[in-house]
């Protein structure tokens, strides 16, 4: 994962372009959670290396949609529920810009009371993007989801394509019940 500040190629639909790195998410929280949480990916590391060794490459699911951030609600909603996806990338100008989300639209237009018709992406996304690598290991992604307590990240390809997306899902179906029993409640955890 590369450090904030620096400057990441980013694709959407295979097309290059420059887009500033993720920002950094929410502030930091000292709390007994965060203890709790440390122990918990502390605990994570000591189960057999093979395991959060692989690479998350072979366990993402392959050829993630995106939609430009002029793409209304509805139809977001209606390619989740095709797709049987809970998470769309969002692009614009050739770049991924966002995230939007099943919470995002329950949440953010449901709740909210505004039109699924006439709300775009770009008004309820969550801005920025939080991603992974094809190379990185699934141990870096297991950290990464905790540290910004998400459970989807949009995969990019050595050439910073958008490839896949791995949801926590991916990850736990990739390793032992015990290790993703020990996932699930870590990445869970922040939601007590």
């Amino acid at each position: 994962m590369e450090e904030n500040g620096k400057e990441a190629d980013t694709l959407a639909k295979g097309g290059a372009s420059k887009q500033p790195n993720p920002p950094t998410g929410a502030v930091d929280r000292v709390s007994d959670q965060s203890a709790i949480r440390s122990a918990h990916y502390t605990k994570m590391k000591s189960y057999p290396a093979q395991e959060t060794a692989m690479e998350i490459s072979k366990a993402m699911h392959e050829n993630a949609d995106w939609v430009s951030a002029d793409t209304l609600i509805s139809e977001i909603a209606n390619m989740m529920k095709k797709e049987d996806i809970g998470a769309v990338p969002i692009g614009k100008d050739d770049k991924l810009v966002g995230m939007i989300t099943d919470r995002d639209i329950a949440l953010r237009v449901v709740a909210a009371g505004r039109d699924p018709e006439k709300t775009t992406a770009e008004d309820v996304m969550t801005k920025g993007i939080v991603y992974c690598r094809t190379t990185e290991t699934v141990e870096d992604a297991i950290h990464l989801m905790d540290q910004k307590k998400i459970r989807r990240l949009p995969v990019l390809d050595d050439k910073k394509r958008l490839v896949g997306m791995l949801s926590l899902g991916d990850v736990a179906h990739s390793v032992s019940r015990d290790l993703s029993g020990e996932l699930l409640q870590a990445v869970s955890d922040h939601h007590r």
